[in-house]
């Protein structure tokens, strides 16, 4: 306990004060959301890094999961969702973002270990297995071990399969990445998940779209839409869909490169594109219709019209990468 006595000394208030300016340009400097970044180039800087002239398939792909990770761990004021001090526990819009980014890169990572790196004759993946604890470890862990320690432990996974991955075509006990359409449509339906639910959550915050059925009674409404997002929860959706369609986009992008040929050979580049303009349209701050400190009801409708234009583009997309080529 501190006495009354120093409380009132001067050199105290002094203190005070200065720790209350720290404070605040550190959280304003920390909950800055990260900008996106060119996924091939991003590539190329990696490739170099490890003394390769040539980029194998799947390359960007992988490279594009593990630098959201790194992203992570290494933005300002680094992983914020299982922080204890200031100011990072009151940051809760950062901490959704996390959340969001964190969602679709477990369901992307889950993806390249069960298809992607895995062949249709192989029942498991060892050289894999060091991922599979991220997947398993809260957010919410400080300290043994810490998010933070398994989430490079999954990086440093995910560099181990790109090295491999140069010496593919060489060596048939090497690392592959199996670029199928079948293995595409496997991670699009799993984005499409992830795009209905916040969609959905979002749409819940809207008083007018929960007031349709009474305005409207022609008009059938899913069940499941019309849950009611609780006003607390309204900004932390806002952000955890902030989040996820940041790491939306660079997946979108690193499969255009990656898939190129099949994208083109299926005739869906025009689509993909559309996905990938209508994503990078979400994350401007145009979005925000409300007072800059202020997350209002409506733009969790915006956001939500964005993700359901994305969520149909992307099922378009998906029924274009199953069809059979002429």
């Amino acid at each position: 306990m501190v006495s009354r006595a120093i409380i009132k000394k001067p050199w105290f208030i002094r203190s005070l004060l200065v720790a209350m300016i720290v404070v605040l340009i550190l959280g304003w400097l920390w909950g800055q959301e990260p900008a996106t970044f060119k996924v091939r180039e991003q590539a190329i800087i990696t490739m170099k890094q490890d003394g390769f002239e040539q980029m194998p398939k799947g390359f960007v792909y992988t490279n594009t999961l593990t630098h959201m990770l790194e992203v992570l761990v290494e933005k300002p004021g680094g992983y914020l969702s299982n922080d204890i001090a200031l100011p990072g526990v009151v940051l809760d819009n950062v901490q959704g973002w996390e959340y969001g980014v964190s969602i679709v890169l477990r369901h992307a990572s889950q993806v390249l270990v069960d298809y992607f790196a895995t062949s249709p004759m192989q029942s498991n993946n060892k050289d894999y297995i060091a991922i599979w604890p991220y997947y398993y470890q809260t957010s919410y862990s400080w300290a043994f071990p810490s998010a933070e320690q398994d989430l490079k432990k999954v990086i440093k996974a995910m560099h181990l399969y790109m090295q491999r991955l140069y010496k593919a075509e060489d060596d048939k006990e090497q690392s592959h990445f199996y670029a199928n359409p079948e293995n595409l449509s496997y991670q699009l339906k799993k984005m499409k998940i992830t795009l209905y639910g916040l969609s959905k959550r979002l749409k819940g915050s809207s008083e007018d779209f929960l007031s349709i059925p009474e305005r409207f009674p022609n008009i059938t409404i899913e069940p499941l839409f019309m849950q009611k997002t609780p006003w607390l929860l309204v900004d932390d959706y806002f952000y955890w869909a902030r989040g996820a369609s940041w790491a939306l986009l660079h997946i979108f992008k690193a499969i255009k490169v990656d898939f190129e040929e099949l994208v083109v050979e299926k005739k869906a580049m025009m689509t993909l594109n559309l996905i990938i303009f209508t994503l990078e349209s979400s994350l401007s701050p145009r979005v925000f219709t409300g007072y800059d400190f202020e997350v209002t009801r409506a733009d969790s409708v915006s956001m939500a019209g964005y993700f359901d234009r994305v969520m149909t583009l992307t099922i378009i997309f998906l029924e274009l990468i199953n069809q059979p080529t002429r």
